[in-house]
């Protein structure tokens, strides 16, 4: 029992002994398992930094074959490189520097080029003597600007003035338009009517304006608008577009419009010289109705010439189937004591008017 105790002791001794050297092994083990895996994860970022350092070297290889050097990149065709790149750099300073002197020059060119235009405009200005003295070509130039401004200011109020007495020309112009040739053209137009003349146009009386003056004139007024016609696009003369009928026709109603429009005389009375000229016998009975009218109706006196022996028997009649008086005289010829003419004609009613007069003559003489 004693032996077996011992034995048993000497068991639970090695056991002991035993489980220590497990446990110690156990964490040999672990440890070493720890440098295992150290160990791999050293050896795979080894194989990174490989793999990234043969891509640095590749790229490195591409660089250096693009910067023109050959072979494998070493520190002795780098030297090689950098000296070659000094010597182009070196060049290139010099072409820089020739460059910055061209420019210089240049520069200077343009700046002479810009002298020499200068001092020809001056020369051309002012000439030698404005290049010489700019100073003294300067003060003539003051001078002369002075001079310029005065008489630009003499300029001015002259055409101002010029101005006003052209707006009081117009003034003037217009207002006589409105007083005077207004209503005359309406009676022109009134008169010329009744003439049967043109219809439809008339002469006008205008009072036109230039600068420092006005005029008088007259033109062609159209009561309705003719398309295509010439005479309504320009201002031209009666005496171009109308006939001679016309032209007379117009100068009568012209000379009766200005004899009832302003009555200047007390004798009221149209003195006409063959005025049935180139007349037609349509426009020849409106002419002698028109004065029958103005002897009838606003008591004038008529006393007419005519070339046409058959025209003034014509009036005589109409005036004595009208009842009014009239009288003629016949010219026969030139003579060398005057013209030669038979004794007057009267009609019933002038001869009643003359016999009144006598009458009237003979009691007073009583």
């Amino acid at each position: 029992m004693t032996a077996e105790r011992e034995r048993a002791a000497d068991a639970r001794a090695r056991l002991a002994q035993l489980s220590e050297v497990a446990t110690r092994t156990s964490s040999d083990v672990q440890r070493e398992q720890a440098a295992l895996d150290l160990a791999q994860r050293d050896l795979a970022a080894a194989e990174a930094a490989r793999t990234t350092s043969e891509q640095a070297s590749r790229q490195m290889q591409r660089r250096w074959t693009r910067a023109g050097l050959n072979d494998i990149p070493s520190q002795a065709e780098y030297d090689r490189g950098l000296s070659a790149i000094d010597t182009v750099l070196a060049g290139l300073r010099l072409l820089a520097e020739r460059q910055l002197l061209l420019a210089r020059d240049n520069e200077d060119a343009l700046l002479q080029s810009e002298i020499d235009e200068i001092v020809a405009s001056m020369r051309t200005a002012g000439g030698d003597d404005g290049v010489r003295d700019p100073a003294a070509y300067l003060t003539a130039l003051k001078v002369k600007l002075e001079a310029a401004r005065s008489a630009v200011k003499l300029t001015t109020t002259a055409r101002n003035a010029v101005k006003r007495y052209s707006e009081d020309l117009q003034k003037q112009a217009d207002d006589f338009s409105a007083r005077v040739l207004d209503p005359l053209n309406t009676v022109i137009d009134d008169f010329n009517e009744a003439m049967l003349s043109t219809p439809g146009e008339s002469i006008q009386f205008k009072a036109d304006t230039r600068v420092d003056a006005t005029s008088f004139g007259m033109a062609l007024r159209y009561r309705e608008k003719v398309d295509n016609a010439i005479e309504t696009k320009k201002d031209l003369p009666p005496q171009v577009v109308l006939s001679e009928g016309q032209l007379a026709a117009n100068g009568f109603s012209i000379l009766c419009a200005a004899s009832t429009a302003y009555p200047w005389s007390r004798w009221r009375a149209l003195l006409l010289d063959d005025p049935l000229q180139h007349n037609d016998i349509i426009h020849t009975a409106a002419f002698v109705d028109v004065m029958r009218n103005m002897v009838e109706l606003n008591g004038y006196q008529l006393i007419m010439s005519s070339h046409d022996r058959g025209e003034s028997e014509f009036i005589a009649r109409k005036f004595d189937a009208a009842g009014l008086p009239c009288s003629t005289v016949l010219l026969t010829a030139p003579s060398d004591k005057g013209v030669v003419w038979n004794a007057p004609e009267h009609n019933k009613a002038a001869t009643r008017i003359l016999r009144k007069d006598a009458q009237s003559l003979s009691v007073s003489s009583a």
